[in-house]
């Protein structure tokens, strides 16, 4: 029965240049700049069809990308109309697209290049950290909307020199030890390193002395505090490094 009522709809298929008959559901994702980018270049090397899915209103369930290209290459667009298809069925519809990766968004953005993707790949690759600690250390802690920024292509480098400052310094510690390497711990220097009475080179010093004070721990919040500890160790002036 569902197969013969999909089939009905399938069946009627329409096709226009008329762009502005289409309106963008509320609610709806906007466009990703990547994915328009790279449907654009595919289409203008082979414009194969692909049907849209609007509803009644014409408000565009699936395909607002290719309306897009469609608009600009002069294309025709085509699409079905299905009556009662809302938001639902767009969040539905999106949940069932491929997923991207953060490596991916970071490769096609570079290879796009956006200059801010370039740096941020380079610098990935020369400390080997992985998004997490690449995210937190060139723009902002990561998060969701820090993920929905980078892959929308809006990532924004905000002190590069300082990144370089505290992954280097970070490169150091794993030297003598591997668990500088822990993600925990490389954003807990990261929150340490804003103290201005914190200083990388200093704390390189007290960890030298005894490398095995530095031991696994779960959380950022615990690392945070044994550092304070280790940093502390025989100094007169105690630091406070947790708020």
């Amino acid at each position: 029965m569902i197969a013969e009522q999909m089939a009905q709809v399938v069946s009627h298929v329409h096709k226009t240049t008329d762009y502005g008959l289409f309106k963008t559901l509320e609610g709806n994702r906007s466009l990703n700049k990547l994915h328009r980018q790279r449907l654009l270049k595919s289409m203008q090397e082979t414009p194969l069809i692909s049907v849209a899915v609007v509803n009644r209103n014409y408000e565009v369930i699936d395909g607002q990308h290719r309306l897009s290209v469609c608009k600009e290459l002069e294309l025709p667009f085509y699409y079905i109309v299905v009556d009662n298809y809302g938001l639902d069925e767009v969040h539905k519809l999106n949940m069932n697209s491929k997923n991207w990766t953060l490596d991916d968004y970071m490769n096609a953005y570079a290879d796009m290049g956006i200059p801010e993707y370039i740096t941020y790949r380079d610098f990935r690759k020369r400390f080997g950290f992985n998004h997490g600690v690449c995210l937190t250390f060139l723009g902002e802690r990561r998060n969701k909307e820090a993920c929905d920024r980078f892959s929308s292509g809006s990532f924004v480098i905000v002190d590069y020199d300082k990144a370089i400052r505290v992954a280097n310094a970070a490169n150091s510690y794993i030297e003598l030890t591997d668990v500088a390497k822990r993600s925990s711990f490389l954003n807990a220097l990261w929150t340490v390193s804003n103290k201005p009475e914190f200083k990388l080179d200093e704390f390189y010093h007290k960890l030298s002395l005894n490398p095995r004070a530095l031991i696994e721990l779960p959380r950022q919040s615990q690392y945070v505090e044994l550092i304070e500890e280790i940093y502390n160790y025989k100094r007169r002036d105690k630091v406070n490094l947790r708020f």
